[in-house]
């Protein structure tokens, strides 16, 4: 018995610690902001960023904006994936890029 423990423990031992395929993709599925499809999170993230710079009829929505896109860029170095919006014939991809989102913050800076 104590032989089949002291082969047992050892592979569960390697098991749990090794990364699993299915959390590792899911993960990107959800995070991936550099390389191929942006993940659902980041998508989620910019696409609240840009309700809310749609809006902006103040200082304080201009200020809100201008937080929204440096907390993007900070959440998500170097992003570089790409997207889609539209639905049907409609429907397009675009990236969302690190030199985009900057460019977006200097035009929002210079209102």
């Amino acid at each position: 018995m104590k032989k089949l423990l002291l082969c047992v423990l050892p592979m569960l031992l390697f098991i749990s610690c090794g990364a699993n395929k299915e959390e590792t993709s899911e993960d990107n599925f959800y995070s991936q902001s550099v390389g191929g499809n942006c993940g659902l999170d980041v998508v989620s993230d910019y696409n609240s960023m840009a309700l809310q710079c749609r809006s902006m009829y103040s200082t304080s929505d201009v200020d809100e904006c201008e937080n929204k896109i440096i907390q993007l860029m900070d959440k998500y170095p170097g992003i570089d994936c790409k997207a889609e919006r539209g639905y049907g014939l409609d429907k397009e991809e675009f990236y969302i890029t690190e030199s985009n989102l900057q460019s977006l913050l200097e035009e929002v800076q210079n209102l």
